[in-house]
């Protein structure tokens, strides 16, 4: 996947960019009827760092359905 955002950033606070990228994948595993798994990876293209851009991201999700 890909997303694509502008950023407002409040008053007294600058960056470089103002435009931030980013690509991940997720992979989803039906554990059961009821229950789902998400595990996710992101990587924000242009997320600002100490000493330059780009920022990782790491994510788990459960889908209990009633």
């Amino acid at each position: 996947m890909g997303d694509y955002a502008r950023v407002d950033y409040v008053r007294g606070h600058r960056l470089p960019r103002s435009g931030l990228a980013g690509v991940g994948a997720n992979l989803s595993v039906a554990l059961t009827k009821r229950i789902t798994l998400a595990v996710g990876y992101g990587y924000g293209i242009d997320a600002p760092r100490r000493h330059g851009f780009g920022g990782h991201d790491v994510d788990t999700q459960f889908e209990l359905k009633y």
